[in-house]
């Protein structure tokens, strides 16, 4: 029929959450940026507040809040490349887990956690039913 709209594919549940978690993580790394940048304090252990200047840790938090507003973004709208960027990402987080926590002179069972909650990222966006999803 002309004029007729076709509807876009119903959005899964776990990619709106995945969108959601996406753009928390992005306004996280804003606060980091102000407070890197030292406009507003950071929160130290005893709940004392204290201002800080480290610009280049600034910049790396800015650019990590635009990706992860862009891949938000991108799995709202149902965008295959944005899928793609969050096996990236958790595959990224699943090594850095490992190597700081290690070599930071932990065990491995303090990165258990960031690596279970990773995985569970990348199974999911690599699954079946969200390829096709996304990449339809």
């Amino acid at each position: 029929m002309i004029g007729r709209r076709v509807s876009p594919p119903a959005r899964p549940v776990g990619i709106t959450l995945l969108a959601l978690l996406a753009l928390l993580a992005g306004i996280a790394h804003v606060v980091g940026a102000l407070q890197a940048f030292g406009a507003i304090p950071a929160i130290g252990g005893a709940g004392v507040g204290f201002f800080v200047s480290d610009p280049g840790d600034g910049i790396i938090q800015i650019v990590a809040a635009v990706i992860s507003a862009a891949v938000a973004g991108g799995l709202w709208v149902m965008q295959s490349w944005a899928r793609k960027a969050v096996v990236v990402i958790a595959a990224l987080n699943i090594v850095v887990a490992l190597f700081t926590q290690i070599d930071g002179g932990e065990t491995w069972l303090n990165a258990l956690p960031a690596v279970l909650i990773n995985a569970a990222i990348l199974l999911y966006a690599r699954s079946p039913r969200i390829r096709a999803a996304l990449d339809a």
